[in-house]
């Protein structure tokens, strides 16, 4: 039998795919992050939205600084979502593994080389997948929280409703790169990381969910996905329950996975091809498959909100 490679530390490149849009208040921060990397095989690879404020200059200071002659790449414009999707579809980026970074983030010193230290040691030939939890602060740097420590493993079952960290902590290999590029252009994708989360798991991929948070998520008047664990947040969830929204999004996440339906592990086939059937059942029947199907999010409130939501068919 072939013996899988594993990738070695010290010969890894790690893309980072920064995304900016109007950045320039936040985005030295993050930079001079990157440079206090201990892994140090990085590039950086970046797609600005149209920025009219100083982003650009900010960037083009930057790249001068490390040497990396690489152009900036214009984005779609057409939300954040699309924006990373097209960074990682370009052509020009190409590494070992690759690392999402948001433009208003503050990356600890050992992000990236706790994230290789994991995905050196794992097969290539199948998707992989790193993320972790958050620290959250304030505009000033202050910290004001966590995000949830998810003590369920990330599987399938759990990434067809919820997902478990931001794309801001993930660092993915080529496989799973590969599988996130089958993705349609023009298919609407409710968030990039929570695409990949699903793709992984669904096309038999390995997610580690580390609980040491990583990265300093700022939030600010102009970020508002934020912590989600206050009784605002909570509230606002169930506002999108009622609303349609869940229901929009799980409609949008199932043309997604149609695609790779050739990709998936036998068993997360059938899963799927079960969770699409139940949405269109009676109330009583979609509570009775969805118990036997094991589909689960991570905390016990959202799983009677999941429950709840199937029940009045906003799932």
């Amino acid at each position: 039998m072939k013996k899988n490679k594993i990738i070695n530390e010290v010969k890894s490149k790690i893309a980072i795919l920064l995304c900016t849009y109007q950045g320039d208040k936040y985005l030295k921060d993050q930079l001079d992050s990157f440079l206090l990397q201990k892994f140090t095989g990085w590039n950086l690879f970046v797609s600005d939205d149209g920025s009219t404020d100083e982003t650009i200059g900010l960037i083009k200071d930057f790249m001068r600084k490390i040497h990396n002659k690489r152009v900036l790449y214009l984005g779609p414009q057409n939300g954040f979502a699309s924006h990373f999707f097209s960074l990682t579809q370009h052509p020009d980026v190409k590494a070992d593994f690759y690392a999402w970074s948001d433009q208003d983030d503050i990356w600890r010193s050992n992000k990236l080389s706790r994230a290789c230290k994991w995905l050196k040691n794992q097969p290539n030939n199948v998707p992989i997948l790193y993320c972790s939890r958050t620290c959250i602060v304030d505009k000033k740097n202050k910290i004001v929280g966590f995000s949830p420590q998810f003590l369920r493993p990330p599987t399938f079952k759990n990434a067809l409703v919820q997902n478990i960290a931001g794309g801001n902590t993930m660092v993915f290999n080529n496989k799973a790169k590969e599988l996130f590029l089958k993705i349609e252009s023009e298919l609407k994708i409710v968030s990039h990381d929570w695409a990949m989360y699903q793709i992984v798991t669904a096309c038999g991929g390995k997610v580690f969910y580390d609980s040491m948070p990583l990265v300093r998520y700022r939030q600010h008047d102009q970020n508002l996905i934020g912590q989600n664990t206050s009784l605002n947040a909570r509230l606002k969830r169930l506002m999108m329950v009622l609303n349609g929204s869940f229901y929009r999004w799980n409609n949008q996440n199932i043309n997604i996975l149609k695609k790779l339906e050739g990709d998936m592990t036998i068993e997360n086939l059938k899963t799927f091809q079960e969770w699409v059937y139940l949405r269109n059942c009676s109330p009583f029947r979609r509570l009775y498959l969805l118990k036997k199907l094991g589909i689960y999010r991570q905390t016990l409130m959202g799983q009677i909100m999941l429950y709840f939501s199937i029940f009045i068919g906003k799932a």
